[in-house]
């Protein structure tokens, strides 16, 4: 998230416990996602590395990576289309 402030940029929590996968400091983090983005996003992006960014990382969504169970499952709907599967 690029706040209004121009020089500061919210990061998801996982680029902090992830961190060495994604740069060596905050900036770098930041130069790795602007390779991501395009038009305004990345605009704001640019204007912050400028400005000299300062990153702060936002709280983890947990709820996000919550398992729902799978209801009505048909194995057969995962090879719908695939007749060799099927000898035909």
């Amino acid at each position: 998230r690029v706040d209004p402030d121009p020089e500061r940029v919210g990061l998801n929590r996982i680029f902090e416990w992830y961190g060495k996968d994604f740069g060596d400091d905050d900036e770098a983090k930041v130069r790795k996602i602007r390779t991501w983005l395009t038009g305004e996003k990345a605009e704001r992006v640019d204007r912050a590395l400028e400005a000299g960014v300062e990153v702060y990382y936002l709280e983890y969504d947990w709820g996000s990576d919550a398992v729902q169970p799978v209801r009505d499952f048909d194995v057969n709907m995962c090879f719908k289309g695939v007749s060799w599967l099927r000898g035909t």
